[in-house]
């Protein structure tokens, strides 16, 4: 079960990191139609967002499930959290940014 929950983090894991590039773009638009793009784009971002919060908040629930069910798997389980959350916590910052 551990296992298959954590290849299932990975998975989820790797959906705000490549929305990073997104965010450090520096296309602010240049012509109407681009502005109204990139304004369409934002908000689908926004409630990308939104919906990926709910999974870490399921997340962070599971690996407290895992960490008292899988004693021997604690520290491996606290250290891929604590980078998952490290990593939504730089992805909420960029998007604060923009």
């Amino acid at each position: 079960m551990f296992l298959l929950g954590f290849q299932a983090v990975e998975v989820n894991h790797s959906s705000p990191v490549f929305q990073a590039v997104i965010f450090s773009s520096d296309d602010f638009g240049r012509d109407l139609p681009g502005v109204e793009a990139l304004l369409r784009k934002h908000d689908d971002l926004e409630r990308d967002l939104t919906v990926i919060e709910s999974k870490m908040e399921a997340l962070e629930s599971e690996a407290r499930r895992l960490a008292r069910s899988q004693a021997h798997m604690v520290r491996a389980i606290q250290e891929k959290q604590t980078e998952i959350i490290e990593n939504w916590e730089r992805l909420n910052d960029l998007f604060d940014e923009r």
